[in-house]
């Protein structure tokens, strides 16, 4: 998705701030730890899921990376992966976000998501629309923004 947000604030609102908590049936994404560096934990609730993260990789105000430590149900994922990716395009002040989530399930490891995404492709996309909005809808509390 593209934005006319500044990196930092676009940085704010996917490692700081419970982005998800404001669409319905979910929350999250809710910090463990203080900091967000390389062994930060997370977790997002949801009526019918919930997981864990950590994160493997980060670069302030550019890319974090994350793999998933825990699913509710672990008969479903054996193991998945997002990463967020913040870049400038050719249009003056709007940047590019780009989110990869990538994984194998535990029940068919063999087929490959990317057969899903045309089918997850629109769901995803919204949520990163969502994110990105200038003004929310419904504001989340803001416990973990950082200074």
């Amino acid at each position: 998705a593209q934005t006319p947000l500044p990196p930092a604030e676009i940085f704010i609102r996917l490692a700081y701030e419970p982005y998800l908590s404001r669409l319905p049936f979910l929350s999250g994404p809710l910090w463990l730890d203080d900091e967000r560096r390389v062994g930060s934990r997370r977790t997002f609730s949801g009526t019918f899921y919930s997981v864990s993260e950590q994160v493997v990789s980060v670069v302030e105000d550019r890319e974090i990376t994350l793999v998933g430590t825990a699913v509710c149900t672990p008969w479903t994922i054996k193991n998945f992966a997002e990463r967020f990716v913040i870049s400038p395009t050719d249009v003056d002040g709007v940047h590019l976000v780009e989110w990869t989530i990538a994984g194998t399930p535990r029940w068919v490891g063999w087929l490959p998501w990317r057969l899903a995404a045309p089918l997850t492709r629109p769901i995803f996309g919204f949520v990163l629309r969502h994110i990105l909005r200038l003004k929310a809808f419904r504001s989340p509390p803001r416990l973990d923004r950082r200074p």
